[in-house]
């Protein structure tokens, strides 16, 4: 007997507990026309609110912040990545400077120089035709034009 009495009173405070649950939101405008909200009925003005909400879906939380996870971490990748040519740029651009460097001295020296010669197997020097020099000259401003010239 007493079993039941408790299961009874379990079932009537279950049934009490769930009532507290679906309480209604009261809006109301006071004297001094400010704005009130409450689960609790309060003023003359009382107007019941239609609040509607529902569970929140895990799964598509979950899939939300994966999204924005992966758009951050392919932003980042795509920084790298930008960083990186940025770093190559600067280097292939210090290359450029230094041939170009070089290419505008190697034309200044052939056209300044009273002869030009090359070492020749037995170590002496074989003196440069007319012909031999204006084409060293032309392939030298070919590269100095190549490295020089701004991409």
């Amino acid at each position: 007997m007493k079993t039941s009495h408790t299961q009874l009173l379990s079932l009537i405070l279950l049934a009490l507990a769930c009532l507290g649950t679906t309480a209604e939101v009261y809006k109301w405008t006071d004297e001094t026309g400010r704005v009130h909200y409450s689960d609790k009925p309060d003023g003359e003005d009382l107007v019941v609110m239609n609040v509607k909400s529902k569970r929140t879906d895990k799964a598509a939380l979950a899939q939300v912040r994966q999204e924005k996870l992966d758009a951050a971490q392919a932003a980042a990748a795509d920084l790298q990545a930008q960083e990186a040519l940025a770093e190559e740029e600067m280097q292939n651009a210090a290359i450029r400077e230094e041939n170009c460097r070089r290419a505008t001295e190697a034309v200044t020296s052939m056209k300044n120089a009273q002869r030009l010669y090359v070492p020749s197997e037995g170590g002496e020097r074989r003196y440069l035709s007319d012909d031999e020099i204006a084409e060293r000259i032309q392939r030298a401003e070919t590269d100095q034009s190549r490295w020089c010239s701004k991409v």
